[in-house]
């Protein structure tokens, strides 16, 4: 028995689409999130390093050179970095947030048109 026939709208087709579309973004954006909490937790942790060490002065890292500074001087880029990585962090999960309830919208849409006729889901 062959299934039955269905009639896709070029409005339906659109939806399709753009569920698609945001999956993807969703997958880039959820790396992007956890390359950036790997070097949120490692400027962390050489911030704490760097408050353990009580050094006067230390050798920071500034592209492929190694500059020596005052422990405040370093302390304060740590934490600058630290803070503009937080606010990238903060950024892709209200972005991610929104992709996921825009997409929860289209599945919802979706299934109840199509049924068993349309898979959204991840294997």
């Amino acid at each position: 028995m062959a299934a039955p026939s269905l009639d896709i709208l070029k409005e339906d087709q659109v939806r399709i689409n753009k569920y698609s579309y945001l999956n993807m973004q969703n997958h880039e954006v959820q790396r992007e999130l956890k390359i950036n909490e790997e070097k949120v937790n490692a400027l962390q942790d050489a911030l704490d390093e760097l408050e353990i060490a009580m050094e006067s002065e230390v050798r920071i890292m500034i592209g492929e050179s190694f500059v020596l500074c005052s422990e405040e001087n370093a302390l304060s880029r740590l934490e600058k970095l630290r803070d503009v990585k937080k606010e990238e962090l903060n950024r892709l999960r209200a972005q991610a947030e929104i992709s996921q309830k825009e997409m929860n919208a289209l599945k919802t849409y979706l299934y109840a048109k199509f049924g068993s006729s349309i898979n959204l889901e991840e294997d």
